[in-house]
């Protein structure tokens, strides 16, 4: 069951920095916590996202690398804000037009 807002430090604060009402938000999940990083799933209404909080602001390079990507063209998941310290993206398992990649995509690139 997910909890409105877990008893993360600083949780409500990335929610904030990246557009969202935290008191809107109707539900987190932790999915995936490892390498200094903690993935939760984020509901606010109809939407869905993936929160990515880094371990130390600073210190993960994703943001910069979602940004030079996004610079050069090349395709990536929606990236809806980004702090130093927590990214907010697309959440794959609601995404009606994203999905996790499969070993034939791979073998078969366009």
């Amino acid at each position: 069951m997910a909890e409105a807002l877990p008893p993360d430090a600083g949780i409500a604060d990335d929610l904030r920095a990246l557009g969202l009402d935290p008191a809107e938000v109707e539900g987190t999940e932790l999915f995936y916590e490892g390498h200094g990083n903690r993935l939760y799933r984020v509901t606010e209404g109809a939407k869905n996202y993936v929160l990515k909080r880094f371990g130390a602001p600073g210190e993960d390079l994703e943001p910069r690398v979602y940004d030079l990507l996004q610079s050069l063209g090349v395709p990536t998941l929606p990236l809806y804000g980004s702090t130093e310290s927590a990214m907010l993206l697309e959440d794959l398992h609601t995404s009606a037009e994203w999905r996790l990649a499969t070993e034939q995509d791979a073998q078969a690139p366009d």
